[in-house]
């Protein structure tokens, strides 16, 4: 988990963590290839979130993978996408909670 910790002249004043989410604003769901290799779906509609740092790969559901993009979640200041064959409508976004 990514968090930032605050300090004041009395201490502690916040800490903070960074999700990254993903809509899928497609009719289809698609899938997320997490960092650690697991799948997730995110049906049409829905919002994949996470607080892992590494590649998110969104691919279409299917044998073999084929890439809408990837995000390079690098941390909570360093993040970079990459485009794949495919084209589709998606939201990315970083919330600090």
């Amino acid at each position: 988990m990514s968090s930032q910790h605050l300090e004041s002249s009395s201490g502690p004043i916040l800490s903070s963590t960074y999700f990254m989410y993903i809509k899928n604003q497609n009719t289809i769901p698609v899938n997320v290839i997490q960092p650690n290799g697991t799948r997730q779906t995110i049906n049409a509609g829905d919002t994949y979130s996470s607080y892992a740092y590494g590649v998110h790969t969104v691919v279409a559901p299917g044998d073999p993978d084929v890439v809408y993009f990837k995000v390079n979640y690098a941390d909570r200041s360093n993040m970079s996408t990459e485009k794949g064959p495919l084209s589709g409508d998606f939201m990315l976004s970083v919330r600090m909670i």
